[in-house]
């Protein structure tokens, strides 16, 4: 990660502040797989997540049971991912920004946000 990247990267971490882990992801009641994936998820926290695993929906087909709550939690280790490798890696953060999502951000953590996404627009990445 260049210094720069990682300079933003400190500054969002900074900006957001802790988000809760969730007691638990989407609904694991209503079916087998949403309890699988409650159960994936409830493994993993934003510093362990790894590019591979966001990058083929085989492998991380279970965010997408996350559920608000979860999104808000693993946001800094999308962002962390984006910005190690931001021309390879940039998608997995852009294709996770839903607005529904943004606006269960706080106004902290939205403009953490901002930030980040305005450096990688004048960065041209």
């Amino acid at each position: 990660m260049k210094t720069a990247d990682h300079a933003i990267l400190e500054e969002f971490l900074q900006g957001y502040g802790a988000s809760e882990r969730p007691r638990k992801f989407g609904n694991p009641s209503h079916c087998d797989e949403c309890a699988e994936a409650n159960s994936l998820l409830m493994d993993r926290s934003p510093d362990d997540l790894d590019r591979e695993e966001l990058s083929e929906p085989s492998k991380g087909w279970f965010f997408s049971w996350m559920g608000e709550d979860g999104w808000r939690y693993f946001l800094p280790g999308f962002i962390r991912i984006a910005l190690t490798n931001p021309e390879d890696n940039l998608w997995i953060l852009l294709e996770r920004l839903q607005s529904d999502d943004l606006s269960t951000l706080s106004e902290p953590q939205r403009g953490a946000l901002y930030k980040v996404l305005d450096y990688v627009r004048v960065c041209g990445y």
